[in-house]
């Protein structure tokens, strides 16, 4: 997909791809505000003998690309990153799975200028018995770019850090959750457990009167997995912000509603905000 995109109504379902098996969005701005994104496979390779590595898998139902933006649903509110026009009030991405993001994955940009944008405004990921799952984001998966820089004789001088950002505007993510890792994958070594039911964020979170309800994982963080452990040195830009919203009846091994797990210096705001019959098997029930 490039150029512009607006999309108000119909389905997208039942296909296959290894990126973005729903919708891939290559545009300056896509924007859906009516209809459903649904039952979408990202599929994934195992390659390799000694160095296995994970081909594909990114985007069960979209894949946003690099310096580029994605609105869901009607915009409560005029923005510069989110002016929608509403033709439905019914817009979801459900039932879709992935490795990476079994709803939505939200690649990281080329540099500051261009951030990759995923608004959620006032429709659904997941759903009553609708969720997404995936192995790391099954709702969403918020990435960073790693840029590595080097001088004029090829010498490497620093990597620089890009993430992308997720808004959410009165939206629900609902009834995802991370499966467990098949068994062609349990010999590769992996940082983390499966995280982040709802949410697995690498990037910037800006949330504000979203409902974050039934989600689950069999690692850390049911409804938010936010973390940059990953990264060797960590980051100095990473914002959360989270205001009027609620958690319910999220699940996780570690953390049920919202994990916070961070290298390098940056920002966390929990304002008027919720928690209620969130669970964790070890600690951190909420948070």
């Amino acid at each position: 997909l490039a150029g512009t995109l607006e999309l108000s109504g119909g389905s997208i379902a039942q296909n296959t791809a290894s990126y973005g098996a729903g919708l891939y969005v290559n545009s300056e701005k896509a924007e859906l505000t009516g209809g459903s994104i649904t039952e979408n496979i990202a599929k994934y390779n195992v390659e390799g003998e000694e160095n296995r590595t994970i081909v594909g898998g990114f985007g069960g139902g979209v894949y946003v690309a690099e310096g580029k933006k994605f609105v869901l649903g009607k915009s409560t509110t005029e923005s510069a990153e989110s002016t929608a026009k509403a033709t439905s009030s019914s817009t979801s991405i459900s039932k879709n799975s992935a490795y990476n993001g079994g709803g939505v994955y939200v690649a990281g940009s080329y540099d500051e200028s261009t951030p990759t944008i995923f608004t959620l405004n006032t429709a659904t990921i997941g759903g009553s018995r609708a969720g997404n799952n995936a192995i790391y984001g099954g709702g969403v998966y918020v990435d960073m770019k790693v840029v590595s820089k080097y001088n004029n004789e090829g010498v490497f001088l620093e990597d620089n850090y890009y993430p992308a950002k997720l808004i959410v505007n009165g939206g629900t993510i609902s009834d995802n959750n991370t499966v467990d890792l098949p068994e062609e994958l349990k010999t590769i070594t992996l940082e983390q457990s499966p995280s982040g039911g709802g949410i697995y964020c690498m990037g910037t979170l800006d949330i504000s009167e979203a409902k974050i309800s039934n989600n689950t994982t069999v690692g850390f963080g049911g409804g938010i997995c936010f973390t940059n452990k990953s990264v060797e040195k960590g980051i100095n830009n990473f914002t959360l912000t989270i205001t009027n919203s609620t958690f319910n009846n999220n699940t996780a091994n570690i953390a049920g509603a919202i994990l916070m797990q961070v290298q390098g210096e940056g920002s966390y705001n929990l304002s008027d905000c919720t928690f209620t019959e969130n669970s964790a098997k070890m600690q951190a029930g909420a948070v």
